[in-house]
């Protein structure tokens, strides 16, 4: 049917094409003449090509019912040339209806004539069976497709798990780092202080001792001094 229409849309575009308005300089009467024939041809062209839609459109969608094969004929009638062929199980768009033959749009694109008796509206099993075959292999490659979207999707995440699972490791690598050089630090502070405590008590101790002796000293030249007075 869509066929149909885009041959008369092309055979109407090409009649229009070919249009020509020849007129004649100064004589005003002939180009007006062939102005308005161009304009008329035109209008009919458009015309021709809104009833061929009109009619496609109005196609019915059938079968050849049977096993046999008839001839596509010329015209409505056994006296017609013989065209070409359809055998059981074609489908065929019917365009016209005449004294008991219908026209028909073959899928091959040739139209003809053949007996109505041998067209039904109900497409053939075998038909049908196609139909869901190319349908579930259809499903079939969407679900394929999927399913392989599905698997490069786990990839992707079983790789982003593992690169997390490594920046992780690295992490707690460096968290384990950085606490093992502060306890180095604090072991080494708190030696420091230790040594420091040491180096004080150390000088208190020699301060005390500096004093004592001193004290020592001072009070023995008292006492000699004391002495000599008295004699």
């Amino acid at each position: 049917m869509a066929a149909l229409v885009e041959r008369l849309a092309f055979s109407a575009a090409r009649f229009i094409a070919t249009l020509e308005v020849h007129g004649v300089p100064g004589d005003t009467q002939q180009v007006g003449r062939h102005g308005r024939n161009w304009r008329y041809r035109t209008a009919l062209a458009v015309a021709l090509v809104s009833l061929a839609a009109a009619g496609a459109a109005g196609a019915d969608d059938a079968w050849v019912s049977g096993k046999v094969s008839l001839n596509l004929r010329r015209g409505p009638g056994t006296q017609y040339k013989i065209i070409g062929k359809v055998t059981a199980e074609d489908h065929v768009e019917v365009l016209d209806s005449k004294e008991g033959w219908r026209q028909v749009l073959t899928d091959r694109e040739r139209k003809g004539w053949i007996p109505a008796g041998y067209l039904v509206g109900t497409a053939p099993a075998s038909v049908r069976l196609g139909a869901a075959e190319e349908k579930l292999a259809g499903v079939e490659r969407e679900l394929a497709a999927s399913r392989a979207e599905a698997q490069a999707e786990t990839q992707r995440l079983r790789e982003l798990a593992a690169s997390l699972a490594r920046q992780n490791r690295d992490i707690s690598s460096r968290d384990e780092d950085q606490r093992t050089r502060i306890e180095r630090l604090q072991t080494a502070n708190r030696e420091m202080q230790t040594a420091l405590r040491w180096r004080e008590w150390l000088v208190g101790a020699g301060i005390l001792a500096v004093g004592m002796i001193t004290g020592a000293l001072l009070g023995r030249s008292g006492r000699k001094r004391g002495s000599r007075i008295r004699l």
